[in-house]
């Protein structure tokens, strides 16, 4: 039996230092104006990190590792800020900002900072119809698709990245 740290429809929550690890998602969240520190999701079944319809949240320190799918999967959230985080090692994308489908919302404002991005399988990060997105001081190694690849993404800056090997 699987179990999902799950947190649905809450606001000003701060979690700190947990770690789930075989399990669905990692960290399931539907969440507004909330904080992630130093947290661990590895060896999960599918995401480490899930988001979806949130704003104004902050993941600072957290690792995900060896999870089945992405490390990070944002899906139709604004104001989201990672900074700091580890991702390696993830069968899908590092870090996935998604934005699409029937119930999607403006996903606006995010930002990418200072990030280490290796060794995933699939692209460093993936932003597919965000607006607005910041990829900043992050560093990728090791990628067999792209670094950073956005698509249907407008206004979003990539700069003082570091790529090796991707």
């Amino acid at each position: 039996f699987l179990m999902t740290s799950f947190v649905s429809e809450s606001r000003n929550n701060t979690l700190i230092k947990n770690t789930v690890q075989n399990s669905n998602n990692g960290f399931l969240l539907n969440i507004n104006f909330s904080t992630l520190l130093g947290n661990l999701a590895f060896n999960n079944t599918i995401n480490g990190f899930k988001i979806i319809r949130g704003i104004n949240i902050t993941l600072i320190g957290n690792n995900a590792t060896n999870n089945k799918r992405d490390g990070f999967f944002i899906s139709s959230s604004s104001n989201v800020t990672l900074k700091g985080n580890y991702v390696y090692n993830n069968t899908g994308h590092g870090i996935h900002l998604f934005n699409g489908g029937p119930n999607s919302v403006k996903s606006d404002g995010n930002e990418i900072i200072a990030n280490y991005v290796s060794n995933n399988k699939d692209t460093g990060i993936l932003v597919y119809n965000f607006t607005r997105t910041l990829i900043r001081q992050n560093t990728f190694i090791d990628h067999p698709a792209y670094g950073v690849e956005l698509i249907l993404s407008n206004y979003s800056r990539v700069r003082q990245n570091n790529f090796i090997n991707d």
